[in-house]
């Protein structure tokens, strides 16, 4: 079995639950990658190479999609 273990997704929940100008302006420091949260076209893409020919040898993985934050 295999996962997608995405971060903070920039979605409206998100934006509700970032209800602070200062949070969302601390998003690109706390992120190890930089930026902002990640769009839900990167997850999506994820899943989609976990469901193509391409990941086929992959076997029980965890694949992070959170710009480094569980680093």
């Amino acid at each position: 079995m295999n996962i997608v273990s995405a971060g903070l997704v920039d979605t409206a929940m998100a934006t509700r639950a970032l209800t602070t100008q200062a949070i969302q302006d601390r998003l690109p420091e706390l992120m190890p990658l930089g930026g902002n949260a990640c769009t839900p076209e990167e997850v999506a893409a994820a899943v989609l190479w976990l469901l193509s020919p391409a990941s086929r040898r992959t076997t029980g993985t965890s694949l992070p999609v959170d710009g480094g934050w569980h680093l």
